[in-house]
């Protein structure tokens, strides 16, 4: 839930939802933001949705191993 407020946070003050401009759209391609990302947002689908949001950090976080 804190994760929910921040994004409304952020996006009353950009103006916009985040990620949704080239300038604050995060790196696909860097799996570190990926990883961090995942984890904030691990319990966004609450608790039905916590077990998907742990494998995709799961996932994540293998493939940010070099």
């Amino acid at each position: 839930c804190y994760a929910a407020g921040l994004v409304q946070a952020v996006a009353h003050l950009l103006g916009h939802a985040p990620g949704r401009c080239p300038a604050c759209r995060p790196n696909a391609a860097d799996p570190g933001a990926r990883m961090l990302l995942a984890l904030l947002d691990a319990q966004g689908g609450g608790r039905r949705g916590l077990p998907l949001s742990l494998a995709r950090a799961g996932v994540a976080v293998l493939r940010s191993r070099p």
